[in-house]
């Protein structure tokens, strides 16, 4: 006579175990439920991209052509997560004036020994990634100069910063009428034209300077754009550092997020080496002479406008240090360890990403999911477990 329930009391030890064993693994995941994970943020890192510039004294294809160079600094994500906002802090852009442009200056502009002036278009173009600007662009490119504007993120802030002359203002970085460009050039220039504080002019833009200069110079000079002053080293002068933000991932994991500059939309071309390439400055300039005293000016007390691509030319300036790079480049993960900053969801466009497909609907919005996966796999191997016994039990009747 066969005995009930003999297939089971033979294997009472297994079940009981796999019984113990979920029991152990769901109190362990209910004791966690609803905790909080810590962020596992990734570092950053900090890097100088070197930036060539072919420029054109007066116009985007006319007037005296300079070589010069831009020294960018940031400090960025090591990594990205798909969907994530980010930004770029400690941001610093350093002029680079080599001998042969010093001594263009020199000669065209009544023996200047210094230069100062206006930033009022820094191109960017991004790849995989988008900016959220209003001014300064809405997408894949930017003008980090308009973008530093209100009512812009890092800007002073909306409502004040836009109606009340008496905000906060880095006069710097974005003047207004309270807090205009400092420029001496604007109430000493050849042509004895003050332009006063309420004038556009000395609105919305990064001034610089003054950049000591030399006619007989052997060496590059530097200044920091926003900033003041200058000198014979990369740190010369004092820089108006910045953050600029947010940008969001377009990308997918596997791809990089690329910040390069430039506007293939507007060329530059030059006068003195035909390299036609993107725009990806706008400045504009005054040259100090010491005879007269005075900022020479284009006339009306207008800088000398800048037109600036990239310089493919054979005078392009060297890069004096290999470490820098060409472009910031970011790799897109999917490994939550990237800086989750500005509201950027860490998992956001990761859903097919690896085995963790298949537990992804039993996650819990806002919850571990680590302990989500955990419960999908015992409620996996519970079936299993139950299917596996009454499969056993119904061929034994």
């Amino acid at each position: 006579m066969r005995r009930p329930f003999r297939g089971l009391r033979g294997r009472r030890p297994l079940f009981t175990a796999g019984i113990l064993f979920n029991t152990a693994l769901i109190g362990l995941a209910m004791s966690t439920l609803g905790a909080t994970p810590a962020a596992a943020a990734g570092p950053n890192v900090t890097e100088t991209a070197w930036i060539p510039l072919h420029c054109n004294i007066g116009g985007p294809s006319s007037g005296p052509a300079v070589h010069i160079a831009v020294a960018l600094r940031a400090t960025h994500p090591s990594s990205l997560n798909p969907n994530e906002n980010f930004r770029l802090t400690n941001v610093s852009a350093v002029q680079v004036l080599p001998p042969l442009a010093q001594q263009v200056g020199y000669v065209t502009f009544g023996h200047s020994n210094a230069v100062e002036g206006i930033v009022k278009d820094f191109e960017q173009v991004l790849t995989n990634a988008k900016g959220n600007f209003t001014p300064g662009g809405t997408g894949t490119q930017v003008n980090a100069v308009a973008a530093m504007q209100p009512p812009n993120g890092d800007a002073p802030p909306v409502g004040t910063a836009t109606v009340s002359q008496t905000s906060p203002r880095d006069p710097l970085i974005d003047p207004n009428t309270a807090h205009p460009s400092p420029l001496a050039a604007w109430t000493n220039n050849n042509s004895n034209v003050s332009v006063p504080p309420s004038d556009p002019r000395r609105h919305d833009e990064f001034s610089f300077g003054p950049i000591p200069t030399s006619g007989s110079a052997t060496g590059n000079a530097y200044g920091p754009a926003p900033g003041t002053g200058g000198g014979p080293a990369v740190t010369s002068g004092s820089a108006d550092a910045y953050t600029i933000r947010p940008f969001t991932v377009t990308g997918s994991p596997g791809q990089n997020v690329v910040l390069d500059v430039g506007d293939a939309s507007r060329p530059v071309t030059h006068s003195d080496y035909a390299d036609p390439g993107p725009t990806i400055a706008i400045a504009g300039t005054f040259f100090f002479a010491p005879g007269a005293g005075k900022w020479i000016d284009a006339g009306g007390g207008n800088p000398y406008p800048i037109y600036c691509g990239p310089d493919n030319s054979p005078k392009r300036t060297p890069k004096p240090d290999p470490t820098m790079v060409d472009r910031f480049v970011i790799p897109i993960n999917c490994d939550q360890g990237g800086n989750h900053q500005d509201g950027g969801g860490p998992m956001a466009g990761c859903q097919d990403y690896g085995q963790s497909a298949v537990v992804l609907p039993l996650s819990i919005p806002g919850g571990n999911s680590g302990v989500a996966s955990a419960a999908a796999i015992l409620v996996v191997l519970s079936t299993f477990l139950l299917v596996a016994f009454r499969r056993r039990r119904a061929g034994r009747l």
